[in-house]
């Protein structure tokens, strides 16, 4: 079995015995994700400034 592999097992067994706080726990880091995107041609398109 592969590391990833291992990973993904791990996360699944999480969601099974407390999928409220893992569902959480994904929510915020794709939110956190989406808002980097967004962000990323702001900043490109302003030249660096914020």
């Amino acid at each position: 079995m592969k590391y990833t592999d291992k990973a993904t097992a791990q996360r699944m067994a999480a969601l099974v015995q407390n999928s409220g706080a893992q569902l959480a726990e994904v929510n915020h880091a794709f939110r956190i994700a989406m808002r980097r995107l967004s962000r990323t041609p702001n900043i490109i398109l302003r030249g660096g400034a914020t």
